[in-house]
């Protein structure tokens, strides 16, 4: 099978990172030719930087802009039309993610022999802010013979987007998936944590914040926090992109409020920090964020990393916090690494998290400092033995995810 995989660019995201864990698993089998084609050189990614060394992948660069004005420049995507058409005669199987290769994709597969599918990876974005273009969007998915959603809530969303009939066998959740095993730094399984009585729930109490870390840096071989961060103290670590629909500003303002709030300034350990993996374009609005609130000095932007699993080892609690989310792969990853995690309640991540996660009201701050203050500075036993059972139902959803499952239905996907 000539499989083609079209991507815009390959900067740390949800796409890039499920692509990154799939595509050497494909490259491994006898029956696949796999090209990939990035519309823009990723320089020094390190999501990109294995798939390139592979010599069982073909890298194509088209070399098109990607800032926001030039997706509306007809002659732009005319260039990406010809391009993506002149590799899409040499596939059986094109698999396209996100816009606006969705729109490029579509325009440049018009008559050609090969199947065309497309993975839908959120339950919303900004076109879908204008219903007029729910006209335009229902021709660009007519040509797709098959609609892959990461979540039930992404599949439902795009249906009542395109009003299309929920009984279209082209839709299909195929859920994101991770390699389990890169985070397993804590213990094989964190019901191993849970006390056994009443004095050692108190024991673990009174031991302070994340009593286990110290075991997830042993497993991982790592020394020091600063090994790591650069800087010692207690990590709140998000690892995600700055774009939209990710809202590292209001996780940026829930540690202000912990520095500075009496319900918690006394309570919180006073070298606690926020840590940022990942780039965008909004991360030049969050370091203002920073500024304003006064907590300049306790945010690390760590830039693009190729080190996830030792961050999260390294760190005492995960925060995925967004507007909105198709899946959550990232809080999967949180959770198979056996740290505590605050997420917040929105359709697609809360499905995959519930009972693993203390979960927070989206763009609220305050929301966020209580959920972090209970798992850094936890008021009761109680509170600290309802932690440690959601990070040993975050290590049963992790398993649950494994990126096998999600290269088996793809590949029954590309064999129809």
């Amino acid at each position: 099978m000539r499989l083609l995989i079209v991507i815009p660019h390959f900067l740390t995201g949800g796409a890039q990172r499920l692509l990154g864990d799939l595509l050497p698993l494909m490259a491994m089998r006898d029956d696949m030719d796999i090209t990939l084609a990035l519309y823009a050189d990723p320089g020094r990614s390190p999501l990109f930087a294995p798939l390139q060394r592979n010599p069982h992948i073909k890298v194509r660069i088209l070399g098109l802009p990607l800032s926001y004005a030039s997706y509306f420049n007809p002659i732009i995507r005319f260039k990406a039309v010809r391009k993506l058409r002149n590799l899409m005669k040499e596939a059986d199987v094109c698999h396209v993610h996100l816009f606006p290769a969705l729109y490029d994709a579509s325009i440049a597969a018009r008559g050609l022999p090969l199947r065309l599918i497309f993975t839908n990876h959120n339950t919303t974005n900004r076109r879908r802010h204008f219903p007029l273009i729910a006209a335009l969007e229902r021709l660009i998915y007519a040509r797709y013979n098959t609609i892959a959603g990461i979540s039930p809530a992404s599949v439902r969303a795009l249906i009542e987007w395109l009003k299309a009939d929920p009984a279209d066998p082209r839709f299909h959740v195929v859920r994101n998936g991770i390699v389990t095993e890169d985070f397993s730094y804590g213990t094989e399984s964190e019901e191993e944590n849970l006390p056994e009585s009443e004095s050692e729930l108190i024991e673990i109490f009174n031991s302070g914040p994340d009593v286990f870390l110290r075991q997830r840096m042993n497993k991982a071989g790592i020394k020091n926090v600063e090994d790591v961060y650069g800087r010692p103290g207690h990590a709140i670590l998000m690892i995600s992109r700055f774009v939209a629909n990710k809202d590292q500003a209001s996780l940026i303002r829930a540690l202000a409020i912990l520095k500075r709030d009496s319900r918690y300034r006394e309570r919180i350990p006073a070298d606690t920090f926020l840590a940022f993996a990942g780039d965008g374009a909004t991360i030049g609005y969050c370091r203002r964020v920073a500024g304003e609130e006064g907590v300049a000095d306790d945010v690390v932007f760590l830039g693009e990393r190729s080190d996830i699993p030792r961050l999260i080892a390294s760190a005492s609690a995960g925060a995925q916090i967004s507007k909105w989310e198709g899946f959550g792969l990232t809080a999967c990853e949180i959770l198979a690494g056996g740290i505590p995690l605050v997420a917040t309640d929105v359709s697609g991540m809360a499905d995959i998290v519930r009972g693993a996660a203390r979960l927070a009201d989206k763009e609220n701050p305050q929301s966020i400092a209580a959920a972090l203050a209970a798992i850094l500075a936890p008021e009761s036993p109680d509170e600290v033995n309802d932690t440690l059972l959601m990070k040993a139902e975050g290590t049963r959803i992790a398993k649950r995810y494994h990126i096998s499952g999600t290269l088996e239905l793809y590949l029954q996907l590309y064999n129809k």
